[in-house]
């Protein structure tokens, strides 16, 4: 006659186990492998954002770069008086960079040797221009134009208080600051000046205005 098999009194696990937990967990892995592939979708969506993104940023740098090299090279031209060379150069950009940053600093140029060739039809064509001018970011970029034909007027005390108007919010705030930091230094107010300028030598990505800060200090 075989022995009876009888159950051990205690089931076989270990004493530290946490049944509870361990249960809660196979829930939750359950209800998730039914969204598996919605979740492995999202992950890759987010993967593939963030890599757009990272080159993006990368081009968008290189783009204002570039950029910052050919208004560089303009400033120079202008500098030495040479029209030409600098309308030539402004043209070539207004065609590539346009919607840089730079774009209003390029115009100023265009519009200062313009003016010196013909001064009677620069002072309509602002005035068009003014009128069309719709959004405070547009009108922002006016008003540092404004100041910049103040400035060469020698009228500098209107041009500081016009770009004192405008605000660190506007897209043309670095290139306020850079002009307002060149007034002041020529004002002999140094300090204030080298405040500025030691700010905006450290924006990087903006490369023109670092480059231009960095030459006066």
């Amino acid at each position: 006659m075989k022995d009876k098999k009888t159950h051990p009194k205690d089931l076989p696990f270990d004493k530290d186990v946490d049944l509870e937990f361990e249960y809660k967990v196979f829930l939750i892995l359950d209800k998730i492998s039914k969204y598996k592939y919605f979740i492995i979708g999202f992950i890759a969506a987010i993967i593939v954002v963030t890599v757009i993104f990272f080159f993006y940023k990368q081009e968008k740098e290189a783009v204002i770069n570039e950029a910052s090299k050919i208004v560089y090279k303009i400033k120079l031209a202008y500098e030495n008086d040479n029209d030409e060379k600098a309308l030539s150069l402004i043209e070539d950009f207004k065609k590539k960079f346009a919607d840089t940053p730079f774009i209003k600093v390029v115009l100023a140029y265009e519009q200062s040797i313009k003016k010196s060739k013909n001064p009677l039809e620069t002072e309509k064509t602002n005035s068009e221009v003014k009128s069309k001018l719709v959004t405070d970011q547009l009108k922002s970029g006016y008003k540092e134009y404004s100041a910049f034909l103040f400035h060469e007027k020698k009228q500098d005390d209107q041009a500081l208080g016009i770009l004192g108007s405008i605000d660190d919010k506007y897209y043309n705030s670095i290139s306020a600051k850079l002009l307002t930091a060149i007034i002041l230094k020529e004002q002999g107010d140094t300090e204030n000046a080298k405040a500025i300028l030691q700010e905006l030598s450290q924006k990087k990505m903006f490369r023109y205005f670092s480059t231009v800060a960095n030459e006066n200090l």
